[in-house]
Formats: C-alpha cells, structure tokens, sequence
C-alpha cells in the first residue's frame, strides 16, 4: 500500500467501505492512528509522515478523528430503512475486536447496541423497529 495521510485516509476508508472491502483493508489502516493516540493524549496529529526530518505535527486536525467517524457505523452495520429512524437493521461485525458498546443517537431517543463475540444486545425506544 502507498503511504498516506489522516486526511485521505478519510476517503480511502469510505471508498474501502462501499467496495466491499472493508475486511480486508480496513482495520489495518484504522491501526495507524495506534501509534498517533500513544503519542500524544491530547489530540490526534495532522499526520503520519513528516514532510522533512524536523517538522513536528500539530495536534488540531478534524481528519485525525476519522476512526470515531467511521468506526461505529462500520461495527454496527446499521442501516436506517425509514426516514426518521422508523425501521433500522444492523449486521454487527467486530473487525476483531473483543467488544464494542455504542450509543446511536435518533430523533426519538438513543439506541444502545453492546456486541461481543458471543453475539449483540440492542435497546432501542419503541418508536424505532429493528429488523
């Protein structure tokens, strides 16, 4: 794989995603922010690569969340089949993670979806059908 950036990383996971191909590629390039959030618990680092030996990153980026952006629609395979909310799916999935528990806002209260590899809970208020 070329080397990117946390700024394209954001598309590549989006089109990785949409192809189909999120299990293939997709965890290995959600692990490179690994290393960022060792670095510095303060903020995420605009980059991977320094442009020249000596630069140093600033920790301000937007892009350097992508993993919070992508990561729970991707482990709880949640589609909205309504508008509104009304009728939703999920297809968990843990990527190889041991667990994942997410809260899914909606416009009539939250979702609460706790998953393991023994299997998932969801909760959801009862203007909302699961399928």
């Amino acid at each position: 794989m070329q080397d990117i950036q946390p700024y394209f990383a954001h598309y590549l996971l989006k089109a990785i995603r949409r192809s189909g191909l999120f299990g293939e590629y997709g965890m290995q390039i959600i692990s490179r922010w690994k290393k960022v959030v060792d670095d510095c618990d303060k903020g995420l680092a605009e980059g991977w690569i320094a442009p020249q030996p000596d630069y140093k990153f600033d920790h301000s980026h937007a892009w350097g969340g992508t993993p919070a952006y992508n990561m729970p629609s991707v482990i709880s395979g949640m589609k909205i089949l309504e508008p509104g909310m009304k009728k939703i799916s999920f297809e968990p999935n843990l990527w190889g993670l041991d667990f994942a528990e997410m809260t899914i806002p909606s416009p009539v209260g939250n979702i609460e979806l706790k998953i393991n590899r023994n299997g998932y809970n969801i909760t959801a208020p009862d203007k909302i059908t699961i399928v």
